[in-house]
This record gives structure tokens, sequence and C-alpha cells, in this order.
């Protein structure tokens, strides 16, 4: 029974039996009606997709059924805007039903020079609540590992309600966290606004060695996250630690007229105001004599900027340098695992001309390409609310779809867990536990 004539049966019921008032409950309700055909036709849109030439991706996308259903943001929440307004009072603020109760024990690792990286992981205490699905049952030695890259100022919320999902699939969910996300002040003069592969291989290798009997190790990043996982994917090939990869809004090129010179400048301005009080006013100290510091605490108005200036902040020399060592379309068409990128076309941070550009990575058909491309109408930047009616409810679309898409990735593969832990013991770490 469609909800126009569900509708129209209740108001028979509610309204006098007059002429005036039947013809005025069938105007309202015919508008009703109106209002809700065209947001479902307007707003609920399948993604496209783009599959490069693989068997393997492609079996993978077809045996993926979120992939092949509509997003359907909630009637007071598919504009842009509303997307992002949702962001900030619900996901910011861990106030949505599928994430408000997730918990991580958080553990800090001294790198090689000193430096810190956090690993925050879920814990299943997050399932202890009458408001929650039943607790899941205990996890294997064998189980999935989920590694979780977090947002350019962004750490474990980012993820909390993807990791209650994911837990409850069968992963053991990990966020990393980069230097300067651990909450507390730098150890060295350095941090990084799109990660470091060097400290990510350190990472990965640290729970590897926690979990050595572990079937696989997928990756969900999002946004900036997402730069470091297409650059370490890329750099490594098939050396690579990880199996399986899911980048939700990323940017794509970083150099100069790239991601950062193309975001909306309102939220550029935002997302700057957060890069200074996360990375620098607390670390004015140890950052204060490198060179481009003054510039990018006070001088500088946008995030273009302030990457061109931060470069030695971040370890490097030159800004060529910077851009050689990060960028990750410099290496994006060497990564070997399955991959999957979720972009919006109305996201005000990671443009739709970033997508466009670099759409043929997807639609290669080069038998041993294996990425794919699921790009929506609607869904903003890392928002992708759902709902069936005004108001989102439910796992994010962006979530389902990445977690489907790893499971997938790690039923449809025959390799044996992978042996580089010992090997890659090269990156001395020492450990503390919060």
């Amino acid at each position: 029974m469609t909800i126009s004539r569900t509708l129209s049966d209740v108001a028979k019921i509610a309204l006098p039996a007059t002429n005036t008032g039947i013809s005025v409950a069938a105007i309202a309700m015919a508008f009703v009606a109106f209002i809700i055909n065209r947001w479902r036709a307007t707003a609920w849109r399948h993604p496209t997709l783009v599959v490069s030439g693989g068997s393997r991706i492609r079996q993978i996308v077809e045996r993926c059924p979120r992939l092949h259903k509509p997003f359907r943001p909630p009637l007071l929440a598919f504009h842009t805007l509303a997307q992002l307004a949702l962001h900030a009072f619900f996901h910011e603020n861990k106030r949505a039903d599928t994430g408000k109760h997730a918990r991580f024990n958080r553990e800090i690792r001294k790198l090689d020079d000193g430096g810190e990286v956090g690993f925050d992981w879920l814990d299943d205490s997050s399932f202890n609540n009458k408001d929650v699905t039943p607790p899941p049952p205990p996890l294997p030695d064998t189980a999935p590992l989920l590694v979780c890259l977090h947002t350019i100022t962004g750490g474990s919320h980012d993820f909390a309600g993807a990791a209650m999902l994911a837990r409850t699939r069968g992963f053991r969910v990990v966020v990393f966290l980069r230097r300067g996300h651990i909450d507390r002040p730098l150890t060295t003069p350095r941090f990084n606004l799109l990660g470091c592969v060097h400290d990510l291989h350190a990472q990965l290798v640290h729970v590897r060695s926690q979990y050595p009997q572990a079937s696989h190790v997928a990756c969900l990043s999002s946004s900036a996250g997402t730069g470091l996982s297409v650059r370490y994917c890329g750099e490594k090939g098939d050396a690579c630690l990880i199996d399986a990869l899911v980048c939700t809004c990323p940017g794509y090129d970083t150099t100069e007229g790239g991601a950062f010179a193309r975001m909306q400048p309102m939220l550029g301005s935002y997302l700057l105001r957060g890069v200074r009080k996360l990375f620098l006013e607390p670390n004015v100290s140890i950052l204060k004599d490198v060179k481009g510091f003054q510039a990018c605490h006070e001088d500088v108005d946008n995030m273009a900027d302030f990457q061109r200036n931060a470069y030695q902040l971040e370890g490097f020399d030159s800004l060529e340098s910077y851009h050689d060592a990060t960028n990750p379309m410099g290496v994006a068409s060497d990564i070997s695992v399955p991959t999957l990128v979720i972009n919006a076309e109305d996201d005000p941070v990671c443009a739709k001309s970033n997508v466009m550009d670099h759409v043929h990575l997807f639609s290669s058909e080069d038998n041993n390409a294996n990425r794919a491309l699921a790009l929506t109408r609607w869904g903003a930047h890392c928002c992708y609310f759902e709902g069936d009616w005004l108001l989102p409810r439910g796992y994010r679309w962006c979530d389902e779809v990445a977690v489907e898409f790893l499971l997938e990735s790690c039923r449809t593969t025959n390799l044996p867990p992978r042996e580089g832990v010992a090997r890659e013991q090269q990156h001395p770490v020492s450990s503390s536990v919060l």
C-alpha cells in the first residue's frame, strides 16, 4: 500500500464527511504525495558505478547488494547543507544511535625517531547497553583486522558507527591515530596533514605482530586518511600489509591547484581553524623555531597556503619533496589490492572536479586493475545519512557499503595470511597503554 493511499484513508476517518472537508483532505493528501514522490525521484538515486577490468573487483562489486541500491537521504536532509548539519550534530558529537556507545581503548607507541602515534581499539563493552543490539560473540584469533584512517583533524569518533557495524560483522577494529592526534603534545617538531607512509607501516607491523593469525587486514579511510592509504598501498604494491581498501570522500591530487585549492572557501576557513587548534596551538614551544611556523600560525588564510608553508613542519626540505612523498595520485595506479572509492557529487570539500580528473583510473580495462568508484548525487563530505522518512536512522550508507565491500574482498581471496610481520620489523617501537 502506498503512502499516499494510506494518508487518504486516514483523512477520510479523521475529517467530517462533508464535501468541503473531503476536498481539502484530498488536496492536502495529493500535495503530500507529490512532495514525497518528488523527494524520492530527486534524492533517492543509485550510485554511478565505474569498475575497472579486473575479474576480482567485478566479482566483489557484484556481491555487494548495497552498491546496487539507491542512497536514500531523509526528506529533511538530502541537501548538502542539511547533511553537513546532521554530521555536526549527530556524528561529531557522538549522538548518532549507531555510534554513541562506542568505547575505545587507547595504546600509544613511540616511533624510532621519538614521535608518537596511537591505536584506539574498539572495546566489546561498547555493546553492554540496552539500546545496543546483543553483544557479538568473542572474536577468534583468526578474525580479520579493520584498520581505520581518520580525517585531517579527526580521530576515533570519525568511525564510531562504522566500528560498531564492523565488529558485528566479525572484524577486530582499530583506529590508527597519527602524530598530533593522541590528545597530548608532540614529542618531536613534526606533524603531518596527510599522514606518513613510514609511520603507517610501523603501525601495521605492530598490529600484525599483536594478531599474527588474523586472516586479513582491511582498511577503511576517510577524507585526508584516504591520501595516506592510497599512498601507502601504491608505494608498497604487492608488498603492502593491507589486503583490501575503501576510501570515503578522497580529494585525489594534493599538489598545487589540487584538493586544497578547490574546496569551498567557507569550509576551508573552518578547516584551517581546526588544523591550527590541533597542530599548532598546543605545540608552540616545540614548533616555533621551525621555518613556516609563523606563516602557518598567523599569516595564511586558506588551507592551500597553509599546506604551501608547512612542508618543513612536516619534515621535508622543500615543497617539491613534500608533494613527491605525499601526493596519493603519484602512485594510485600501482595499487594491487581491491579498492573501492566513494564520492559525492555535492561534496564541498573534495570537489566533483577532483573525481572527474581521475575517473580514468576506474575505467581502465586492464585485467589486473582492481579499482571501483561509487559516485552518488548526494552525501556531502563524509555524511551519507539515510532515512526512509524525515530524519536519519540506522548506519550511514557509506559505512554499510564499506563494511560489505571489505567483507567480500576477504571472502574472494585465496591468499594465506601475510607473512610480512617478521620480515618488516625494521621500525623499532616501544609501547604504553592508557
